[in-house]
């Protein structure tokens, strides 16, 4: 997504500074897809993102990737969604969708919304 903000561009839980571990992130195969529907840079939303990112990488062993939407930015996507409250994550893959509105700051309520618990480490 390009709209001039950093904050908005797709983001991999397998991202990091160190080009050996992008490269060790990169072999592994992508299993939890997510979409994260955010109000611009929201202390909720902020830390939502962080949490996500957490738990995919210490709860989903880095197979994930989500795609950061900002409504302020693109808002004909939340109603294509069915969003009306923020921040919202959609589990799109593997298949059940599930819907999340919270920040994830409760990690294990998020593994079993999501259904993602057997996943847990």
């Amino acid at each position: 997504m390009s709209n001039g903000h950093t904050f908005m561009r797709e983001v991999r839980a397998t991202d990091s500074p160190f080009p050996d571990e992008n490269k060790a992130a990169m072999s592994r195969r992508i299993l939890f897809t997510f979409r994260f529907h955010v109000a611009e840079q929201a202390q909720h939303s902020i830390q939502a993102i962080t949490n996500l990112a957490a738990l995919c990488r210490i709860h989903l062993s880095h197979h994930c990737e989500f795609e950061v939407v900002n409504v302020f930015h693109e808002p004909q996507r939340a109603p294509g969604d069915s969003v009306f409250l923020m921040p919202t994550l959609i589990k799109l893959l593997p298949m059940l969708v599930r819907c999340v509105f919270s920040t994830l700051n409760r990690t294990r309520k998020a593994l079993l919304t999501l259904r993602l618990e057997s996943n847990a480490q």
